[in-house]
């Protein structure tokens, strides 16, 4: 088990420990609308077991792990379960179309969809307001913290973002 207990009750106190949390609502993970399954695991995923899980490379096989790895992991762990979750729900919604449920307004999918369903998202950086599209040569790059995707270059610009100069 990823919490290290096979009891039901005490896996059920950590998933709701985790819906609880501050961070980990729907309105802090900016990745909760991105509709992309493949970029989650190509993109997100990949890019999070190279730099955190294996350090860039930096892990060898034998090392011991410090705490503050193991605090890391944990933190990042616990986030990527919460988009997980609502990634999810907001999937299920969408597929069975409940009628009379009603996502988090930051949880619902983004209402402009792409031009092209199997076009990658833009990814813009929180931080430097820059967005990527998938063909830039920086898209990979942004860490995944500081990842905002969008639907559109539109509304990426809409939000206050600006195109990369390096962007085609």
């Amino acid at each position: 088990m990823v919490i290290g207990s096979d009891n039901f009750q005490q896996v059920k106190n950590q998933a709701i420990r985790l819906r609880n949390h501050p961070k980990l609502h729907p309105s802090k993970l900016n990745e909760v609308s991105d509709p992309d399954f493949l970029g989650w695991a190509k993109y997100d995923s990949f890019a999070l077991a190279r730099e955190v899980a294996y350090e860039k490379g930096a892990l060898k096989s034998g090392s011991t792990l410090t705490q503050t790895y193991r605090d890391k992991a944990k933190e990042i762990g616990e986030r990527r379960i919460a988009l997980a979750g609502y990634r999810l729900a907001n999937k299920l919604v969408e597929i069975f179309d409940y009628k009379g449920v009603e996502l988090t307004n930051s949880a619902k999918p983004p209402t402009t969809p792409p031009s092209n369903q199997n076009e990658a998202p833009i990814y813009g950086n929180k931080n430097s307001k820059i967005y990527h599209l998938s063909n830039c040569p920086n898209y990979k790059d942004i860490s995944l913290q500081n990842r905002v995707p969008f639907s559109t270059e539109e509304e990426a610009q809409k939000a206050g973002f600006r195109k990369a100069k390096n962007c085609p």
